[in-house]
Parts: structure tokens; C-alpha cells; sequence
């Protein structure tokens, strides 16, 4: 009888949230009252827990001493057991020699902190002592409050089978806790009884204290007389279990089901089975697969339904197993025999549609109406599924409702197709829509596929915008799902690169592969196409045959043209050249072009059959009037030869204008052809008046006429067409430039290398896809750079090759640093040790090599545009007397590159000629050039140069950033100085500019360290400030320039060009205008303005971060963009009434500035006066065309909440009455470097009691 009406009781019903610990607390605050004798005294009668608790004492002693024991060794023990009794929604419990229920309520904790969402439905506490029993109840009810709970106070030896109730449909868990060791009683009656009472799943939790042999073999021989599956066994010695403590442990786990079972969270199974089912992505994971079929059909063996019903999945769709309808049926009908719906749907199904059984509507209906009351939703679906296959559409229609109604997902898809078409129904295209979504929603993948093609073409009808994003999506989903159309249409969106997503050959090959294995036919042929050409796969012969012949059995003349030409080259099968003709001609009867034409190759060249000339130009015909551009181009040489037919010079070019023609215009036929030959060439069409001209030569459609043909082929040439050039041996008139218009219109080889429409020439190439590349035959240009920085370890150039752009074959090695080898066999060019010349030996056109040192031959007078680019290990190169000309960037980052000596009889360098060439330091000699062209020598590493004595012209940039250049010594003749020339040469500290300059441009010496200039009086023209922080300008009498007191002034016009030196105070008197960045990173503090100035430049007074005073002119009209950009100390400014707008970024980061007075009555002037806007026209530094980690782009914080109120404020001054007038918003910047600028205005009359700035 449970306890009741203690003070314990009472505790222990009050307490909430029950736990162990908080029971144990109640005996150790009784221990810890009691004398230390007494509790001596009763320790000593526990006499280690095994006697009889008979009184209250004990019963708080025991708890006391030996609780925390126990809770320990129990719950290390739960953590073991096996994922299937966790999972368990629902178990009974029995505690045998439960004594206080002190394992139930351990157990109870364990449910709690681990959060097992578990039911106890009963506990059965057997227990000899009265008074430990009754407290066992009363514990176990408040635990649990909702169990039934069961006393048996009994020893084990008076145990009846009857004691120990058992549920068959519930799992039980047996708690045996520290008391199996115990020897009072015989073990094996015990375990009989147990034995016999078990039915269902039971588990076995044995903990037992210090153990011996003896109660060790008792233990082993309790478990085999259960006959239960041992699946866990340890024993813990001393501080195992806990560190601190001396306790050892012999824990074991045993069940009735067996070990594999034991093992298995069949939960788990059934969550990761949907997983594995609803994503067909994972069927390939052959490991992962076995995994859960394995698991799978342990669990069906052992009546779990659901894992049967997963069987019968396994079996229907041929996964990891043979596909076998016998095998599915009959676990299908096994799970619907043990309860599973969704296993009697497919049962069902497999009736209706006679898969693997004979059709039978009738019985599949019967079977159907079994899980009506138990799973009312499958019901109305099903039925309404196997009355659509028996074609009954209307009470199809009907159930479909019902089950969509109820909330079926799959039978919302079906009433969803029913209401879009107005089939058995009215038709609702918005409510068919409606239910569609909710079906694709949920994954069904028919639903999904159908919303994608709506969200790919747009169905507005439905309420459906065009949207790729979500087309990709929702393909996506039906193809994980299962649908086939699906999956092929994925992946010919990633093979195409089309709807938004990028080319992806990888995704491509995948989606074609699921979608093959799983039964589409056209996927196979690109599954082996893929294997065939190494697409998004490794190339795999033997798989490419495996799938052309699936593809080829069900009937794609494709697929059989492709497995010939494996069987010709013996690709992944024997080679048979017999077999091979036959499986053509098989294709080409059925209609394949490229059959067609592959037969014609084999009757010309007896590959499988004799020679057949008249039979070989019947199927290229065949394969020609199909529009295949092969044969086409192949007949028009078979009949200007006369090849299996008399010669005829109308039908080649017939054949050769349709290879050309647009489809639109492919209707042209023989007869008048000549007409339109004459009408395109009239309207200025090159190729057509090549055509035209070749008419006139050969008298094709025309009387022969070579005055005529020539008149033609004159202006074919002159509009640049290349066999026209090449006839009138104009070759060096041949552009080898890829224009935007042949890149565009240009066609890709199988290699990824990019031609001219009409295959004459190469224009680049993105990647190309083997090591070893044949330029096409009948190429006739390689254009400027086209196989730059790709990875080819040998190319071949044909003969037909007339003319070599800017070296095409320059090779970057921070890509790669793999050398070429060229094969060339073009008459026009010579190969010889890494270098490319043309056959006259003058012109070095490429050179590739990997040499440190190079000598150019003696004979060569040119050296080309890029002819040097990248040649990164080359460190010497000696030019020979008779170099007249360097191309443009012919030693472009040539890294290595330390010193030339170039010889007297140079008379050109192109532009950027030696751009980048960090090592070079010294030029002996620039020849007798008169131009160095822009770019020359920038981010070179010059400490010295010798500038020849002709010299007229250095252009921008040409010296830009050599950094240890100090002295320069220009000539006497040099007349112009471009813009940059020498910035950033960053140790120049003197230069002579000899005495026939006359133009300085734009920052031409920015960032040098030249204390002093002196100008020659022949100076005509300065750029915007071209001298950068220079202490002194030294000019003579009668220049143009003057310098004086810290300014240097345009004589002439009375322009202020720049102030120089270290001035504080400066007076602008008698100058008329002052430059853009006159003032630039000045050390002035104070200017006095002319009053004839009546213009502010943009960025005068940029960085004058010393200015505190200025005034302006009282005539000033116009403030321009960023005047006092960065002038930091300047507080206040006041504004004329002259003037008449200040522009945006006036003042710029004046971080200072609190006072602008505006006297002016129609000042335009805002808030953007104070705007970032820096000055754009800076000279750049070099940089390295290396590729450098990092982002130098300021990252704007759109989440930026400006607090106004804090802002710094500006007061603006304006005069009285117009305060309305103006409106200066706020000012916050969204980058955090401009935060410093965040501003608020304040306006203000001059007539107000305030303060504010005056000059």
C-alpha cells in the first residue's frame, strides 16, 4: 500500500518538478541531524545494502549512503541503451528488488534531461519489504504521475509467472539494479519466469556493484537463461565511473530483439528512408544506400511495417537492387497485411496498372477500401488514382476533391489539373493554380515540374509573372522528387547555361545520369556523349558504349551513329570497321545527317565496305540537303574536282553559298543562284563579291571574264575580306585584330577555341580543353593574343596560315609556366629556338622560350608588337645593329629584364614597349628615336638614362613610377613633355630641362623629390600643377613664367600657375585667375585675394590643411567644385555678394569649419557644399599586372541610422529676409571614413542677436 501520511509523503507530494536529488536532500538533511554514532550505527546495519530495510532510519540511510552510487552507474547505463527502446513513444517498466524505486525515478531524470519524448505507461515494483515498497509507490506515482503503477511485495524465490504482466504491443524495460549479485535467492527460477512471461520487445538494464568470478558467471548465466541478445557489457574499475570516486560498475544490456535490432532506432530508419526517397539525388550513394536498406529490412523482418512498405520501395524502383515488381508486390502486400497505408495505396496501384501482376481494377479497389477508416485522405486519393488509369474521369475527378479537401497534397495536384482544364468540372484556372502551389509546396514533384514551365515561359492567366529564379527552383524540386522531365530539363538549363544559372558541365552530366538511371531514354544518349568528350566527367569508353547502347535499343539514330564511331576507333569495345559501317547505314536510313555523311566517308575510304565514289556522293548529298555544314563544304570540293561526278563549278559554288547562308535565306536553289550572288556583292557584301569574282574567273553561270573577276575581287579586298587579299598578294594588308563584331558573331570549336564565322580566323580562346591543339585547316589569321595564357603544351599551325597578330601565344606564369611547342607549317613563317619570324627573316613576330638570355639574328629590322610580353626569366637580350623598330609592348612585363643596349640604328619604340620591366635599371643607348611613346619605361626601375641627342617628344607617362631614378639630363632638342612623364618617381631630386622646352603637361614630375626648376625661357604651355611641392622656381628675364615672392605667374594673362616654397601669408595683387590645385598641399595661412579674380577654380586650395584666413574678392562670381576641399583649420569663411553660386564640395572635409556667411541676396548655394566628392584627375600610379588578394572597395553600411541631433553644426549667415530661401538638409555618409563630415545647418539672419565669422 503506497505511503501515505508521512512527513516524508507529505515532502515528496508538495515538491515540484520532481527529481532524485532533490529526495536524496531529504535523507541527508535526516543523516546529517543525527548523532555521529547513531549514524554509525546504522550504516553498519545496512550491512552494505543487501538486508531487509524494514524502518524509517534505514530507508534515509540507505538514500544517504549509497543513492549517489547508484544514480551514477544507472545513468551511465541508460546512456547505452539502444536507440530503439529511446525512441519508444511509450514503455512499461518493471523495477525488480526495487527497494525505494530509486532505478524507476533514475530513469525518470534520464526521459527528462535528455529529453526523450517518452510515455511510461505502467510500472510493476517487486519488492520484499513493506516499508521500502510502500515508499517505492509513493515515489513512483509522484515521478510519474500518470503510470499505473503495480506493487508485488514478494522475494523473487515466491515470485509467480502472473507477477510479471508483459504487453505484447509495449515495450518493457527490466530494471535490475545492484541486485542480481545478491545470493539469497536461486538465480535461474528467477530468470524461467521472466523468460516465459516476455512477449513483445523487452529490454534488459543490469547494473551490479564490485564483482568477483563468481558473480560474474551468475550474471552471464541470469542472461542465458533469458535467451536475450547481450549489446552492451562493461565493467568500470575504481575511479572509472567518477575520479573522485572508488566505485566500480559491471553494466550490461540485453533484449529479446535481435542484436541487429537491438541496435537500430527504427524511428531513425523511417525519418532517414523519407529523406533517401524524397531526394533522388542520393539514390547514387551506393554506401549510404546499403546503409538504410540494410537497416531497412532488419526492421521489416522484425514486423515493422513501414520498413516493409520501404522495401517494396527499394524493389520498385530498382535501387542498389535489381528492379523487380514480383519482389515489391510482395512487401507491399506484406506492410498492407500489418497496417500501412500507404503500402496497401501501392499495392493497390500495382493492380490498376498491371505492374508486374495482372491488371485488376476491381481488386485494387478492394484492397483500397481496407484503409478507408484508418487513413481517410489515402483512401480518397488512391481510389481516385486507380479510377483515373480505368480512364473514369469524372468519380476520379470526385474523389480527388474530397482528398484535396482534406488536406492531401498529392491530391490537390490531380484536383489542381482537373480544375485548369475544365475537365468533369468548371474550369477555375486561379483555384487549379491555388492548389498546384500547395501541392509543389509539399514536394510533389508532377506539381513541382508544372509551376516551373509556368515560372519559365510566365502564365499570367494564373497569376503566374515569368520569373528564371524561381523556374530553376521549382525544376530543381521535382527533380529531387523523382520527375524525370525534370531532371533532363535541369540538366539542359546547366549544359546551356540558360533561365539565370551559369554553365555548369558537372551539374549537367549528374542530372542526365539520375535522369537516365531512372528510365530516360534521351538522357542516356547524353550520358554517353558525356563520358565520350570528358564533359562534367572523366572520359570513360567503356561507359560511353554501355550507354549508346541502352539509348540505341530504344531507338536514337543518334545514339547508333556515335556507337559506330566507337566500334571504328575501338573506344570501349573491340575495334570492327564491319559493325561500324552497318550501325551507320542503320542511322542514316532512319534519318541521322551525320550517319549520312559518315557513311559517304566510309564508301570513299572502304572503312567497312568497298570504295563506292558515286555511292559516297549519294549520301553526302543525303547528309548535305539535311543541312549538315561537313558534307556541304565537302561537296563543294567533290564537285570543282569532279569526284564521283563530272566537274561542275555551278554546283560547288551552289553548295558552298548554302553552307553560308542563314536558314531564313536557305531556300535559294540552283537556278538563281547567280541572281543573288549579284545582288549581295552589289550591296557591298564581301564574301559575295569574292563569289562573284570567282564566277567571272571560272565562267560559272557567266561567260569567263578575268578583267572582270579581278574589278571584283579589288573591291572584296578593299573591304577587307582575306582570300581576296591573299589573291591580290596584299598580305601585310590583313587586320589581325579580333573585332567586337567577329568576337560576337564568332563560333566555338569543340575545344573552346573561338573562329570567325567563317572558320578563316582564330580570335581568342577562354580555355582550351586539351594539352595538344591543331589550328583548323583553312585558317588563314591568328589574331593578336589569341591563345595568350592558355595551357597547351603543343600547337600545330597549319599551312594555310597567311598572317600572325601580336604574339598570340604569349604565356602569363602566374597562370601557368608551361612551355609551348609550336609545330608550324605555314610557308609564310619560320619556327626556330622558342621564336616565330616571318619568311623574310626581318620581323620577329613571337618569341615563347623560357631563356634567360636571348640574341636577336642579325638580319631582323623589326621587332613585333607583344613579341617579348611575359617573357618573365629573361634577364639579357642583345639587339643587333639594323633594329629600326620595337612594337608596341614587345617587352611588356619582362620582370627579369636588368639593362639594354639599344642599337644606333633604332628608330621607333611602340608604346608601352617596356611597361613593367621592375628590373630593368639601365639603358645604354635609346638609338636615334625622336618619340619616347606613351608608357615607354613606366614601372620600370631606371637609375639612369641616356636620352639621345635628336630626341623632340617624351609622352605621357613614359617614365612613370621608377622609383630610383635621381638625376635627368634632357637634350636641347626636346620640345614637349606629356602628361605624367615622370610622376611618381619618387627619388628624382634634380633635373635639367634644357633649353628648347615648351610644353609641361599635367602633373609631369607629381610625387618627385625636386627641390628646384629652373624654367627655360622657351617655355610656352604648363599643364595643371606639373611641379609637386617644389621649394624653389628659378625663371630667367624675358620668359613667359615669372617667379616670384612664392608664386609662379602667367605673364601674359595674369594667371596664378602654382605658389611654391613655404610662404604663411600670400597676396594675390595683380593676378586676374588662379589654376585648378594652384594651392595643392600648400603650407599657406593666409591669402588675400585680387578683387580682378572673378573665378574660383575646382580644387584651388586642395589640402591646404594649414588655412585659417582668406579673402575673396569682392567681385568673385563663381566658387568651383571642391575649391577648399581638405582645408582643416579653416573655421569661417565670409562670401561676397558678387557671388553668384557655390558649387558642390566646396568645402569638403573642412572639418572645422562652424560659419559660412553668405552676403549675397541670390547665392545659390546647399547642404552639397560639403559633400565628398575628391578630385578625380590625380596621374596613376604602376601597378603590377600580377594578381594581388584583397579589396581596396570601400564597403557602404546601408544600415546607418544617423543620429542628427548629435551632429556638428554649421551656421549659415545670410542676409536679412532671405532665410526662407535657402534649405541645407543634413548631411550623413554611408561610408564610416566620411563620418567625420556628418553635419547639421543652422540658418540664420545677420540682423539676429548672434555671433558669427567676418574676414
Amino acid at each position: 500500500m503506497k505511503e501515505s501520511k508521512t512527513t516524508f509523503a507529505y515532502l515528496v507530494e508538495h515538491m515540484s518538478e520532481p527529481s532524485f536529488e532533490k529526495v536524496r536532500n531529504i535523507s541527508y538533511d535526516f543523516v546529517q541531524k543525527l548523532p555521529s554514532e547513531l549514524a554509525d550505527e546504522l550504516f553498519d546495519q545496512l550491512n552494505r545494502g543487501v538486508e531487509l530495510l524494514d524502518s524509517e532510519p534505514l530507508l534515509q540511510m540507505y538514500f544517504y549512503s549509497y543513492g549517489q552510487m547508484h544514480a551514477e552507474k544507472l545513468t551511465y547505463t541508460f546512456k547505452q541503451l539502444s536507440p530503439y527502446i529511446k525512441s519508444a513513444e511509450k514503455i512499461d517498466i518493471v523495477d525488480y528488488g526495487c527497494g525505494q524505486g530509486l532505478a524507476t525515478m533514475c530513469y525518470h531524470d534520464f526521459i527528462k534531461d535528455y529529453n526523450l519524448q517518452q510515455q511510461v505507461r505502467s510500472i510493476t515494483l517487486i519488492e520484499p519489504s513493506v516499508l521500502a515498497l510502500s515508499r517505492a509507490e509513493l515515489l513512483c506515482s509522484c515521478f510519474f504521475p500518470e503510470a499505473s503503477i503495480i506493487a508485488v511485495q514478494k522475494d523473487f524465490d515466491e515470485l509467480l509467472e502472473d507477477d510479471i504482466r508483459i504487453d505484447v504491443d509495449c515495450p518493457t524495460l527490466h530494471l535490475f539494479s545492484n541486485i542480481l549479485d545478491v545470493e539469497s535467492y536461486d538465480i535461474m527460477p528467477l530468470a524461467d519466469k521472466i523468460k516465459t512471461s516476455c512477449q513483445g520487445d523487452n529490454e534488459f538494464v543490469i547494473v551490479s556493484p564490485i564483482q568477483n568470478v563468481r558473480r560474474m558467471g551468475r550474471l552471464k548465466e541470469f542472461v542465458d537463461c533469458l535467451g536475450a541478445n547481450c549489446y552492451f557489457g562493461k565493467y568500470l574499475d575504481k575511479q572509472q565511473l567518477r575520479e573522485d570516486k572508488d566505485w566500480t560498475c559491471c553494466a550490461m544490456l540485453c533484449s529479446t530483439r535481435n542484436s541487429e535490432l537491438a541496435a537500430i532506432n527504427i524511428e531513425e530508419v523511417h525519418r532517414k528512408a523519407k529523406e533517401f526517397f524524397d531526394d533522388v539525388t542520393l539514390w547514387g550513394d551506393k554506401e549510404a544506400s546499403k546503409a538504410i536498406f540494410d537497416e531497412a529490412r532488419i526492421c521489416a523482418e522484425n514486423r515493422d511495417a513501414e520498413c516493409m512498405n520501404i522495401m517494396g520501395l527499394f524493389y520498385a524502383k530498382g535501387i542498389l537492387v535489381e528492379k523487380c515488381n514480383k519482389e515489391a508486390f510482395a512487401w507491399f502486400n506484406l506492410a498492407a497485411r500489418h497496417g500501412f497505408s500507404r503500402a496497401a495505396r501501392n499495392l493497390a496501384l500495382m493492380y490498376a496498372k498491371g505492374n508486374g501482376i495482372e491488371k485488376n481494377i476491381s481488386l485494387a479497389i478492394q484492397i483500397i477500401n481496407q484503409i478507408k477508416e484508418r487513413d481517410t485522405p489515402c483512401y480518397y486519393l488512391s481510389l481516385g488514382e486507380i479510377e483515373r488509369i480505368a480512364r473514369s474521369h469524372e468519380a476520379a475527378f470526385e474523389n480527388f476533391k474530397i482528398a484535396a479537401e482534406l488536406g492531401n497534397a498529392r491530391a490537390k495536384y490531380f484536383y489542381g489539373t482537373y480544375l485548369l482544364k475544365g475537365e468533369c468540372c468548371n474550369k477555375n484556372i486561379m483555384l487549379g493554380v491555388k492548389n498546384i502551389r500547395y501541392a509543389a509546396k509539399n514536394g510533389i514533384a508532377p506539381a513541382c515540374l508544372l509551376l516551373a514551365r509556368y515560372y519559365e515561359k510566365g502564365f499570367t492567366e494564373g497569376g503566374i509573372n515569368q520569373s528564371n529564379t524561381l523556374a530553376v527552383k521549382y525544376y530543381k524540386s521535382a527533380a529531387k522528387n523523382c520527375s524525370v522531365k525534370a531532371q533532363r530539363r535541369l540538366a539542359e538549363i546547366y549544359k546551356s547555361g540558360i533561365l539565370g544559372v551559369s554553365k555548369n558541365q558537372k551539374e549537367s552530366f549528374k542530372w542526365y545520369l539520375i535522369a537516365a538511371e531512372n528510365g530516360d531514354y534521351d538522357s542516356a544518349f547524353y550520358v554517353a556523349l558525356s563520358y565520350a568528350n570528358g564533359n562534367g566527367i572523366d572520359t570513360n569508353y567503356v561507359e560511353t558504349v554501355k550507354w549508346y547502347k541502352i539509348a540505341v535499343e530504344h531507338g536514337s539514330s543518334s545514339a547508333m551513329n556515335n556507337l559506330a564511331v566507337c566500334y571504328e576507333n575501338g573506344h570501349g569495345v573491340e575495334k570492327n570497321e564491319e559493325k561500324a559501317f552497318s550501325l551507320y547505314l542503320k542511322a542514316a536510313e532512319a534519318g541521322g545527317l551525320m550517319a549520312a555523311n559518315n557513311v559517304s566517308v566510309c564508301y570513299q575510304k572502304g572503312t567497312g565496305t568497298k570504295v563506292n565514289p558515286q555511292q559516297a556522293l549519294f549520301w553526302k548529298e543525303k547528309a548535305a540537303e539535311g543541312g549538315n555544314s561537313k558534307a556541304q563544304g565537302k561537296l563543294v570540293e567533290w564537285y570543282f574536282k569532279g569526284y564521283g561526278t563530272e566537274r561542275s563549278y555551278e554546283k560547288a559554288l551552289y553548295w558552298f553559298i548554302k553552307s553560308k547562308l542563314d536558314k531564313e535565306e536557305n531556300i535559294i536553289g540552283i537556278e538563281n543562284l547567280f541572281d543573288l550572288i549579284m545582288h549581295k556583292a552589289n550591296d557591298g557584301n564581301a564574301l559575295f563579291q569574292y563569289l562573284l569574282a570567282k564566277c567571272y574567273a571560272y565562267g560559272a553561270f557567266v561567260p569567263k571574264d578575268l578583267p572582270l573577276s579581278m574589278i571584283w575581287y579589288e573591291k572584296s579586298a578593299t573591304n577587307g575580306f582575306v582570300e581576296s587579299l591573299i589573291k591580290l598578294r596584299r598580305i601585310n594588308s590583313i587586320s589581325t585584330e579580333a573585332t567586337r563584331e567577329e568576337m560576337s558573331a564568332g563560333v566555338k570549336d569543340e575545344h573552346g577555341v573561338l573562329y570567325s564565322q567563317d572558320w578563316k580566323k582564330v580570335l581568342s580562346c577562354s580555355f582550351v580543353h586539351c594539352k595538344s591543339y591543331n589550328i583548323r585547316k583553312g585558317t588563314r589569321v591568328i589574331c593578336d593574343g589569341a591563345f595568350a595564357n592558355q595551357y597547351i603544351e603543343r600547337l600545330l599551325i597549319p599551312s594555310s596560315v597567311v598572317a600572325i597578330g601580336d604574339n598570340p601565344f604569349a604565356s602569363n606564369p602566374y597562370y601557368h609556366d608551361t612551355k609551348i611547342a609550336i609545330e608550324n607549317q605555314s610557308p609564310n613563317y619560320i619556327v626556330n629556338e622558342d621564336a616565330l619570324y616571318t619568311k623574310d627573316g626581318r620581323t620577329i613576330v613571337a618569341y615563347w622560350g623560357k631563356q634567360k638570355q636571348f640574341t636577336i639574328p642579325e638580319h631582323i629590322t623589326h621587332i613585333a608588337n607583344g613579341c617579348f610580353s611575359n617573357a618573365r626569366n629573361l634577364k639579357t637580350i642583345f639587339l643587333p645593329q639594323g633594329v629600326e623598330s620595337i612594337g608596341r609592348k614587345a617587352f611588356e612585363d619582362c620582370y627579369s629584364l636588368k639593362s639594354l643596349d639599344l642599337p644606333k640604328s633604332l628608330k621607333a619604340i611602340g608604346e608601352s614597349a617596356f611597361w613593367g620591366c621592375e628590373a630593368l635599371e639601365e639603358i645604354w643607348s635609346l638609338g636615334s628615336i625622336r618619340t619616347i611613346e606613351p608608357n615607354t619605361f613606366e614601372g620600370c626601375n631606371l637609375k639612369y638614362v641616356h636620352f639621345p641627342s635628336c630626341l623632340v617628344s617624351i609622352m605621357d607617362n613614359a617614365f612613370n613610377s621608377n622609383r630610383e631614378l635621381k638625376n635627368i639630363d634632357l637634350p636641347d632638342t626636346l620640345e614637349t613633355i606629356g602628361n605624367h612623364a615622370f610622376a611618381y618617381c619618387s627619388n628624382l631630386e634634380r633635373i635639367n630641362l634644357g633649353n628648347s622646352v615648351k610644353f609641361i603637361g599635367n602633373f609631369c614630375f607629381h610625387r618627385c623629390a625636386i627641390n628646384e626648376v629652373r624654367l627655360p625661357s622657351s617655355l610656352t604651355s604648363l599643364g595643371t600643377r606639373p611641379f609637386d611641392n617644389v621649394d624653389n622656381i628659378i625663371t630667367k628675364r624675358d620668359s613667359l613664367y615669372k617667379a616670384e615672392e612664392g608664386m609662379l605667374i602667367n605673364t601674359k594673362n595674369k594667371n596664378l600657375e602654382c605658389i611654391f616654397g613655404d610662404s604663411s601669408s600670400i597676396t594675390l595683387k595683380g593676378i586676374k585667375s588662379i589654376s585648378s590645385l594652384a594651392f595643392y598641399e600648400s603650407k599657406v595661412v593666409e591669402v588675400v585675394m585680387s578683387n580682378d579674380i572673378i573665378s574660383l577654380p575646382e580644387y584651388a586650395f586642395y589640402n591646404s590643411q594649414n588655412l585659417i584666413n582668406i579673402k575673396l574678392s569682392e567681385r568673385l562670381e563663381f566658387i568651383g567644385t571642391g575649391s577648399f576641399y581638405g582645408c582643416k583649420k579653416l573655421c569661417g569663411i565670409s562670401i561676397p555678394k558678387s557671388v553668384q553660386e557655390v558649387n558642390s564640395a566646396a568645402f569638403c572635409r573642412c572639418v572645422s569649419l562652424e560659419t559660412i556667411e553668405l552676403k549675397g541676396l541670390a547665392t545659390k548655394a546647399s547642404e552639397s557644399i560639403i559633400e565628398y566628392k575628391d578630385y578625380e584627375h590625380f596621374p596613376s600610379a604602376y601597378h603590377s599586372h600580377c594578381i594581388t588578394m584583397g579589396s581596396c572597395i570601400d564597403e557602404l553600411d546601408w544600415n546607418y541610422k544617423p543620429d542628427v541631433e548629435s551632429f556638428k553644426c554649421i551656421t549659415i549667415v545670410v542676409p536679412n529676409s532671405t532665410k526662407n530661401k535657402y534649405i541645407f538638409k543634413p548631411v550623413y555618409h554611408l561610408k564610416w571614413n566620411q563620418r567625420e563630415m556628418d553635419r547639421k545647418f543652422k540658418i540664420i539672419e545677420n540682423d539676429e542677436n548672434c555671433e558669427y565669422y567676418e574676414s
